[in-house]
């Protein structure tokens, strides 16, 4: 595998990757910085943990092709 497959700004992939990503790194910062309950913690944690495996998932479909 190449790691210069992963950039191909000209596929839609590339960007949801990157919003994915973006996305977790928010959530993290969320759960970190901001005063939540522990549902919120709950809450934006899982959605944080959804969008990192949706990032991932999408990289590896980057990587293959």
């Amino acid at each position: 595998m190449k790691l210069s497959r992963l950039c191909q700004p000209r596929q839609p992939m590339f960007w949801l990757m990157l919003a994915f990503s973006l996305l977790s790194s928010l959530c993290a910062w969320a759960v970190r910085a901001l005063p939540l309950t522990p549902l919120g913690m709950v809450l934006v944690g899982t959605v944080g943990l959804i969008n990192a495996g949706l990032s991932l998932w999408l990289t590896w479909q980057l990587l293959r092709e």
